[in-house]
């Protein structure tokens, strides 16, 4: 049985190494891998009840080289109607940049706090983001994004907690 495990190992790392070396192939080239995504959002703003996203939306996934871009509608469900969600991850950095009746860009990198600037229809806000941690995991057919991070408006200091999961 453990002979099992060890030839399934090998060959997962085997895999893995060859869709590595796909995505630096396709890179060089300057070639862009694009698919259709389901994307589910889960977002929970630390003891609140109220300020919980619970969001599912069809979109696409990208990858180029190592940076991978997931872009889906926005609708009244997440509360940003009329808007394009776009996320960018590379490196260990996450950016989101919002277009449409809400515009905003937020950067996350793990260990700092960044300006984040957010425009709605009721107004422009300034706030600073500080992240706590970012998982990733990648896989032929899904990605799993945990953000924690807290963000500060005036003087207090709001923890949240936002997961993604994209399968194509």
């Amino acid at each position: 049985m453990l002979c099992c495990f060890k030839r399934l190992a090998i060959l997962l790392q085997i895999i893995y190494r060859r869709f590595r070396r796909l995505l630096k192939f396709v890179a060089a080239r300057g070639w862009i891998l694009k698919k259709d995504a389901l994307i589910k959002l889960q977002g929970r703003a630390e003891g609140s009840e109220v300020d919980i996203i619970d969001f599912t939306s069809m979109g696409t996934v990208s990858f180029e080289g190592s940076a991978i871009c997931i872009e889906y509608d926005e609708s009244e469900m997440s509360g940003m109607e009329d808007s394009v969600s776009r996320i960018f991850i590379d490196g260990g950095s996450v950016t989101l940049n919002r277009v449409g009746t809400y515009v905003s860009t937020m950067a996350f990198i793990e260990g700092e706090e960044l300006p984040a600037a957010i425009s709605t229809p009721h107004g422009e806000m300034n706030i600073r983001i500080f992240t706590d941690n970012i998982s990733l995991s990648v896989t032929d057919n899904k990605i799993d994004l945990n953000l924690n991070y807290a963000f500060s408006l005036g003087g207090e200091r709001i923890r949240n907690h936002l997961w993604l999961n994209c399968r194509f």
